[in-house]
């Protein structure tokens, strides 16, 4: 019966039976296209706009929120459209197009962590330096540069390929690596799988040396309580110094370390208020306000922390099929079922960006109160029209 179909019919037929094993992997990308673009888009319209008093350890977070966006968004959208067409993709353009931003994006997102792990490093570990507003400008701009200069062989590299079926003897087009400078584009994958990986040990060497700093000052703080230095009084003054880590930059101005000021205080003055109520016990007291103030102090160092572990983990599955599918040129001639689990954990990556806003959420309590005063006002709003 093959031999009867025209090639366009065994095409359609080859690329119909390929779409139908994607159809979950179709539903988890709704997902981390839904979650990410609506929780990205709420991050940076509540970091730019609602919450006006502006903190020095969350500059980046609608920095990283924007890259983030733009990888779920491009990111989904190209895994859409390979899904549809796996076999029928012969725009050359689109294809590298689409390859050349997500493979930016995600570099991008990935020098960024690495200066935000600079940051929270020179914050804990050598407090005297100054991070300025302009370093961290120029930061910023040179991790855009460095993402898209990275990505440039990507059009040499990527676009639509034939693929061979030998079954249906047709050929169909991929959107993948070119077969005609293989040896380039070995080398080219290996680079990155190598910048990955120098880039993995530069940020879990920084944050070792941040978390066994953390940990130090926590011992010593709480072995502070347990002596009975920590008086009232004595907690008054750690807790100013603890919470007034201000923006030092010398373009910020006073007017913004005062508002800094007053944001810590009035939220260190309520979590005071909820111990007190919290237990009668002295000693639990105690414990239960050493443990809670050490995680309000450093809680954004253990946040970014669990952001660039989940990014390790999330994109190495990525990187080890780039490199594979490089070596082997038969890679993708395999089984649907085999397809469809290879896409899944090469699209795991924009994982990492949708579950970003729910990391800030849970670490961030001005944030989620912001996002929850959000929420309450346009349920109030939508019941007082119901009313109407």
């Amino acid at each position: 019966m093959a031999s009867t179909k025209t090639q366009d019919e065994r095409l359609a037929e080859w690329n119909s039976s390929v779409m139908k094993y994607l159809i979950p992997n179709d539903v988890v990308l709704s997902l981390y296209l839904i979650l990410g673009t609506i929780g990205n888009i709420t991050v940076i319209l509540v970091y730019v706009f609602k919450m006006k008093v502006k903190r020095d350890d969350r500059f980046f977070i609608p920095v990283l929120a924007s890259v983030d966006f733009i990888a779920c968004l491009i990111g989904a959208s190209f895994a859409f459209t390979w899904n549809i067409i796996p076999v029928k993709f012969s725009n050359g353009i689109v294809c590298e197009a689409l390859w050349f931003v997500s493979q930016a994006v995600t570099i991008i997102s990935a020098v960024l962590l690495i200066i935000i792990a600079v940051q929270r490093y020179l914050k804990v570990c050598k407090p005297s330096f100054i991070f300025t507003q302009k370093m961290k400008n120029v930061c910023i701009i040179l991790a855009v540069c460095f993402g898209f200069a990275f990505s440039v062989p990507i059009f040499f590299y990527y676009g639509s390929v034939e693929i061979y079926n030998p079954k249906l003897n047709v050929t169909g087009f991929w959107c993948g690596q070119k077969r005609e400078n293989i040896d380039h584009v070995i080398i080219y994958d290996i680079s990155a799988v190598v910048v990955a990986v120098i880039a993995s040990f530069v940020l879990i060497i920084l944050y070792i040396l941040i978390g066994k700093a953390i940990y130090q000052k926590f011992i010593v703080f709480q072995q502070s309580v347990k002596e009975g230095k920590y008086t009232k009084k004595h907690r008054s003054s750690v807790e100013l110094e603890s919470v007034l880590s201000v923006d030092k930059d010398k373009d910020s101005g006073s007017s913004r370390s005062r508002a800094n000021s007053i944001e810590d205080l009035v939220e260190c003055d309520t979590y005071r208020r909820k111990v007190k109520r919290g237990s009668a016990d002295t000693l639990d007291q105690g414990r239960f306000f050493t443990i809670g103030q050490h995680f309000r102090t450093h809680r954004y160092s253990y946040m970014f922390m669990t952001i660039t572990a989940l990014f390790i983990i999330a994109y190495t599955p990525r990187l080890a099929l780039m490199v594979l599918e490089s070596m082997d040129p038969t890679f993708w001639n395999k089984p649907n079922d085999a397809i469809a689990g290879f896409l899944f954990l090469y699209r795991m990556y924009i994982l990492n960006h949708a579950i970003n806003p729910f990391i800030y959420t849970f670490f961030d309590t001005r944030f989620r109160k912001a996002v929850s005063e959000i929420f309450c006002c346009c349920c109030s709003t939508r019941k007082s029209v119901s009313l109407c």
